[in-house]
């Protein structure tokens, strides 16, 4: 990130950040509400333009190719696990059951994992099986860079560890922003906490 600035009409929301992040770098990003926390990691997911500034991944500019932003809440359509994953994409039933237990689903959904059929509500699959099956779309279309709003914020505590222990021990690189930051998995696994505000990122 170099010299990032963004500005809602006329009003700055944050300026000059810089940072670099190295392969398989994991990052957490706190700060007060409303310091645009989820607005930075838009534009690293391109999903917006800075007002001023670059993001470069190795020799590239960023693109909205590059990485996976996961919500909250991730986008689930009344389908098959195998749609929900492939988005009518081809990939190989392989590859399909290889994420599914890289993200420890394959055991939890019955015999026929691939064709567990999720309900229009969403009401037959957990809030962590929800969010597993985003990580894994991630995966399956090797996606190098994770960026994580919140993912633990509507889950319990348990699931909300099991969740950031497999996320931590991936090969990816990984900005998560968190309010509630699991401090025991943050030491295991040496992740950088920074604090945003409008004058860019500090070390906490």
């Amino acid at each position: 990130l170099k010299n990032i600035s963004f500005y809602r009409q006329k009003k700055i929301i944050f300026k000059n950040i810089n940072f670099k992040l190295s392969d398989k770098q994991k990052v957490i990003i706190t700060g007060d509400s409303g310091v645009g926390k989820s607005t930075l990691l838009q534009i690293i997911a391109g999903q917006l333009m800075p007002t001023k500034g670059e993001i470069w991944l190795n020799e590239h500019k960023i693109s909205i190719k590059d990485a996976v932003l996961i919500s909250q809440k991730p986008w689930l359509f009344e389908g098959t696990i195998k749609e929900n994953l492939t988005l009518y994409q081809d990939f190989s039933e392989n590859a399909l059951i290889k994420v599914l237990k890289d993200v420890r689903l394959w055991d939890e959904l019955g015999e026929d994992p691939l064709n567990y059929k999720i309900k229009s509500t969403g009401s037959n699959i957990s809030g962590g099986q929800a969010q597993r099956l985003a990580i894994a779309r991630g995966l399956l279309r090797n996606k190098r860079l994770f960026l994580l709003d919140e993912i633990t914020a509507s889950l319990d505590k348990r699931n909300s560890h099991e969740i950031r222990k497999l996320i931590y021990g991936l090969p990816i690189m990984m900005i998560e922003v968190a309010h509630n930051i699991d401090q025991g998995l943050v030491e295991k696994y040496h992740i950088k906490t920074l604090i945003l505000t409008k004058d860019g990122l500090k070390n906490e």
